[in-house]
C-alpha cells in the first residue's frame, strides 16, 4: 500500500505525472506523490498505484481506463463517469477492481439504449450523404430517412426527426484501442439538451459503427424520453 493514492486530487496529480513523463521521454524518475519507481522494486502502476475507492476523483478513473484499455474519455465526460464510479464504491463500501470500472463504464456509456437502438442503416453518398435507417423501438421496426452535411449528422437529422428528440450534438472524438489495422475503434459523443450534456461511447473495428453506437447511447440517456 506504500505507492497506493486513492486521493482523487492525488492521482490527478500522478496522471499528469506519468503522462508528462511518457511524452517528454524522460530518464529521471520524478513523479507526483511517488518518490522511487515502484517497478524498481518489483510493484507496477496498474494494480498498486492508482487504486479506486470513493474517495477518488475522475483522474484516476481516466488513468485507469486509458492504461489498461486505451479508452481516452472527453475531459467532462470522465468527470461524469468519475462521480458514477465514486457513488457505486460509496454504495459498495469497497475498492473497485479494474475490470469493474470498465463493465460499469460499458453498462452505463456503451450498452444502453433502453429506449430505441438503430438495428440497420445504409448511406449514399452523393451531393449530400443520405442514410436509410431503421431504427427499433417499442419492439416495432421504423424506416426512415435524412440527409445531412455528413454521415454523422444524417444519422442524427433521422434519429432526430423519428423520435422528436431535442438536443444538439456538441462533442465528437474517437481514438484507436490499438497500434494495428485490426485494432477497435472508441468513439465517443456529448449532446446538449436544456443546459445539460449527455454523453455515450461506442467500440467496434468499424468506426462509423463505433460511432452510431456511441450516439444510440447518448440519445438514450436523455431526461426528457
Amino acid at each position: 500500500m506504500v505507492f497506493t493514492a486513492f486521493s482523487g486530487s492525488h492521482q490527478d496529480a500522478i496522471s499528469k505525472g506519468m503522462k508528462y513523463r511518457e511524452e517528454n521521454q524522460l530518464d529521471i524518475w520524478d513523479v507526483p506523490y511517488i518518490p522511487i519507481d515502484p517497478v524498481d522494486i518489483g510493484r507496477n502502476y496498474q494494480t498498486d498505484v492508482i487504486r479506486i475507492n470513493s474517495q477518488s476523483g475522475k483522474g484516476g478513473v481516466g488513468y485507469l481506463l486509458e492504461t489498461n484499455y486505451g479508452i481516452k474519455l472527453p475531459y467532462k465526460m470522465n468527470e461524469e463517469l468519475g462521480y458514477a464510479i465514486k457513488d457505486i464504491s460509496d454504495k459498495t463500501n469497497r475498492e473497485l477492481t479494474t475490470q469493474e470500472i470498465y463493465d460499469a463504464f460499458i453498462s452505463l456509456y456503451v450498452n444502453f439504449h433502453p429506449h430505441f437502438d438503430i438495428v440497420d442503416y445504409q448511406f449514399n453518398q452523393g451531393e449530400q450523404p443520405e442514410v436509410n435507417l431503421t431504427i427499433l423501438k417499442d419492439n416495432q421496426q421504423i424506416k426512415t430517412h435524412s440527409v445531412g452535411s455528413g454521415s454523422l449528422d444524417a444519422v442524427n437529422q433521422a434519429i432526430k426527426k423519428t423520435l422528436g428528440a431535442t438536443y444538439t450534438l456538441e462533442v465528437y472524438e474517437q481514438n484507436s484501442l490499438g497500434k494495428n489495422s485490426k485494432a477497435q475503434a472508441c468513439a465517443q459523443i456529448g449532446i446538449a439538451s436544456q443546459g445539460k450534456m449527455y454523453w455515450g461511447s461506442g467500440i467496434d473495428q468499424d468506426i462509423v459503427k463505433a460511432t452510431l453506437q456511441a450516439l444510440v447511447t447518448a440519445v438514450n440517456r436523455l431526461e426528457n424520453f
